[in-house]
């Protein structure tokens, strides 16, 4: 016995030296941020040129465009390793879309005297001609109401054009304000949308044209198209809310028929327009005494539509039931009235071809950093949806029917528009900023979780001039995000800010500032590991905005 003890312990001894003489391998710590350097410029160019080039053809929802960027981000994503949880195992959320068609439109300016108005005159916009009033947008199938001139509609500390007007329900006739050398004509329209209609609560808005001869060019143009298609709506809200401008309407008008309205000739409302931009403290808003009637004669019919998603999975066995969403819109305008160029091609490579290969860029770099080991714990949904540009439709349906249930997603984090530098930084030094819409003025702790993913990625400007409540432009509404947080998910929204070829053709791949793009992307890849790695869920603490949902 005691012979054969003491060989074991020969033999263990021989063990233990054998063990110790080899090194066991040290667990390698594979960080997900490592990861980021592959949303590169080269990856994000790539892409880019293939879904903003003329093949496309502007990607217009149900378009031939837009089924080719389906065809080509389903490969993409696929070549990536995400999983498809659409319809019938495929890439594609399908829903139907209710199309309307304007065959022609009637408008009617009446005189009033007290409960009585007569008839001023009566025009028709069809094949043959031309009626004073030419549509930007309906949202309703007609519209009556009193007209209120409000000048160039200046509303700040020491001016106000709308003060003493009740404007609720009513048609806000407003001057063009002069727009500034390198801005757009929509950074001077978004302001007064926020004004007459968010603020003041007008039913629609009448722009004067610049000229007749400039309102005769664009309302022949829009004659051109009469019976194509006028707008989209979900057919389960065809009666009721259908996107952020839901019920409004906005229009041109011809600069000699709004001085008819004002009871001056054309040389005299020329003058007073000089005379309100000379002294625009002495201007206070008139009611006109006219009523402008619109009817449009409709056409319906129905076509069917996709959102796009693709899912990242979790790491973590419990958490990955949880999603974070990453939208952008992959829609655009398609082909449209042409620009000075004679261009009717609105390519749309910063709305939202930059936000669309900003999330393939960063599902690209997501899927990288799990093959070789890094903890994703929560589950991340790309969700690229479609008709964002006939009123966040898209979002809408998804929303509304979503895959994963709005109570296990845990934060939004929208792209549109990151590609280009904006008006306010096209003379700045530093061009390495985004601007954050959303974040804290919803979800304290989602601020705190980008601010560490932007630290740790490329630690650009987080520019939050937008980022208020009350805000003219209203930002915060303005894109597919807030179909989420209407319904209390806390999101970040990324923009680069408009610039002069916002829906336009002249918004190519050529100027986008790719450098800037791929940093964006890179600072909304940081937020959303941060997100996804978190042991909580953030959540909405800010009261305003809780009561905002609620309007």
């Amino acid at each position: 016995m005691k012979q054969s003890y003491s060989l074991s312990l020969l033999l263990l001894a021989i063990i233990v030296s054998a063990c110790s003489s080899t090194q066991s391998p040290e667990k390698i710590n594979i960080d997900a941020y490592d990861f980021a350097a592959a949303i590169d410029t080269a990856y994000i160019r790539t892409h880019l040129s293939v879904i903003a080039s003329d093949e496309y053809e502007g990607r217009d929802t149900g378009s031939e465009g837009i089924k080719k960027a389906q065809k080509y981000l389903s490969e993409q994503y696929s070549t990536i390793g995400l999983t498809p949880v659409g319809d019938d195992s495929t890439y594609l959320q399908e829903f139907e879309l209710q199309k309307s068609f304007l065959k022609d439109y009637s408008v009617s300016f009446y005189e009033t005297e007290g409960e009585e108005k007569k008839l001023k005159s009566l025009s028709v916009t069809n094949d043959q001609t031309l009626a004073p009033v030419t549509p930007v947008w309906w949202a309703s199938s007609s519209l009556e109401a009193p007209v209120e001139y409000v000048g160039f509609g200046i509303v700040n500390d020491s001016v106000n054009h709308t003060a003493d007007l009740d404007l609720s329900g009513k048609w806000a006739m407003v001057s063009l304000p002069p727009v500034a050398e390198g801005q757009s004509v929509m950074a001077s329209l978004r302001p007064l949308y926020g004004v007459l209609i968010r603020q003041a609560g007008a039913q629609g808005i009448l722009i004067i044209s610049e000229s007749d001869e400039a309102y005769d060019e664009s309302a022949a143009s829009f004659q051109s198209g009469l019976g194509e298609t006028l707008g989209l709506e979900l057919p389960y809200l065809a009666d009721g809310e259908t996107g952020s401008r839901a019920g409004r309407s906005i229009a041109n008008i011809r600069p000699s028929a709004a001085a008819s309205v004002l009871n001056m000739s054309a040389e005299e409302f020329k003058a007073y327009q000089e005379d309100i931009l000379e002294k625009p403290e002495s201007f206070k808003g008139e009611s006109t005494g006219t009523v402008l009637s619109v009817e449009p004669e409709v056409g319906k019919g129905t076509m069917l539509a996709h959102n796009m998603v693709a899912l990242f999975e979790g790491t973590d066995p419990e958490l990955k039931d949880e999603v974070i969403v990453l939208t952008s819109h992959y829609d655009h305008i398609g082909i449209g009235r042409a620009d000075s160029t004679g261009d009717t091609l609105y390519n749309g490579a910063d709305d939202d071809g930059s936000g669309t290969i900003g999330l393939l860029a960063a599902a690209n770099a997501m899927q990288k950093a799990k093959e070789a080991g890094a903890e994703i714990r929560r589950s991340v949904l790309f969700l690229h949806v479609t008709a964002e540009e006939k009123g966040l439709l898209g979002s809408r349906y998804y929303s509304d029917y979503p895959i994963f249930p709005i109570e296990k997603t845990v934060a939004n984090l929208n792209a549109d528009m990151i590609g280009r530098i904006g008006d306010e930084y096209q003379d700045s030094l530093d061009q390495d900023y985004v601007y954050v819409i959303g974040a804290e003025i919803i979800s304290s702790q989602l601020d705190s979780l980008l601010q560490v993913g932007n630290e740790k990625t490329d630690n650009i400007k987080l520019d939050m001039r937008y980022n208020d409540l009350d805000h003219p432009q209203q930002f915060y509404r303005r894109s597919d995000h807030w179909n989420f947080g209407r319904l209390g998910v806390p999101f970040a929204f990324f923009f680069n800010g408009t610039h002069e070829d916002y829906h336009r053709p002249g918004d190519e791949i050529h100027k986008i500032a790719f450098p800037q793009l791929a940093q964006r992307a890179r600072v909304m890849y940081g937020t959303a590991i941060e997100l996804a790695n978190w042991d909580d869920r953030p959540v909405v603490d800010n009261q305003l905005f809780i009561e905002r949902t609620q309007e």
